[in-house]
């Protein structure tokens, strides 16, 4: 089944943090980004996220199993697929790992997580009734997910053709930054980690905000950490790197004005 208008394959479509305390994290984020939550049953532990009434994301209790294997609280986020069947095994040809799935969540879609040949763990979605995210180009919602590895040419060869997503890379200034483009949008960016940075491969997401550094000191008002304070990338905007009260990472970026009336996909 083709995934439904308004979140085509390739494009980062969801976003769910696993974390040790559930009920801790549902207020720390909706103080920050004004969200809401409710579980999907009564009585279930997964809950959804929702900004002005439309799903932002998903967070749900981190499992013995997990707890027990030193899996600590983090983001995953998604990327639509038209079948997440091929796209695994298409991931295990291109030298990634099948995690979890594939597998159906009811009528919503079918999912499955992966980790890149360098570790890094993404999830796929194949959607059904639930298309995903309805919150892009808003304050409060995914503005745009990052990949950090030690092995950006590797990384490149693998993304490219799982997901048919292009690459730019533009120097910047001893850092050079690549853009993951889908049907000629930007989606999401890639960043070579140096030898000095303690930081295993992973994807960061980043939630829009009206003020970097105001959300940075909200985050730590409520129990929240700085990792990164607010630096300027220039013509794009503000960025800061924070760490919920149960220690997942995650970034806020302040959009410059040209950047805030750009048209997203989300």
């Amino acid at each position: 089944m083709a995934v439904p208008e308004g979140c085509g394959p390739g494009d980062f479509c969801w976003v769910e943090l696993a974390t040790s305390d559930a009920a801790s994290a549902r207020s720390f984020y909706g103080r920050l980004f004004g969200w809401t939550s409710q579980p999907v049953a009564e009585g279930a532990s997964f809950c959804m996220f929702h900004l002005d009434g439309r799903d932002a994301g998903a967070v749900y209790p981190l499992t013995a199993d997990q707890r027990k294997e030193g899996v600590r609280p983090h983001w995953m986020a998604y990327v639509a697929v038209e079948n997440a069947d091929r796209a695994v095994e298409q991931a295990r040809l291109l030298g990634g790992r099948a995690l979890a799935g594939p597998q159906d969540v009811g009528e919503a879609g079918r999912m499955a997580l992966i980790a890149d040949p360098q570790g890094a763990r993404l999830g796929l979605w194949q959607a059904r009734n639930h298309a995903g995210l309805r919150t892009g180009g808003v304050p409060g919602g995914l503005n745009w997910c990052e990949l950090v590895t030690p092995d950006a040419p590797g990384a490149l060869d693998f993304y490219t053709a799982l997901f048919g997503w292009e690459a730019v890379t533009e120097p910047a200034g001893e850092m050079p930054y690549t853009e993951w483009v889908n049907r000629a949008v930007p989606i999401g960016g890639l960043l070579q980690a140096t030898g000095d940075w303690e930081v295993t491969p992973h994807w960061m997401p980043y939630f829009r905000v009206e003020d970097c550094e105001a959300a940075a000191l909200l985050a730590t008002r409520t129990g929240g950490h700085i990792k990164v304070p607010a630096c300027e990338m220039p013509d794009v905007g503000r960025f800061a790197v924070l760490e919920d009260p149960q220690g997942a990472a995650f970034s806020v970026i302040q959009l410059a004005r040209s950047q805030a009336a750009a048209p997203v996909t989300l």
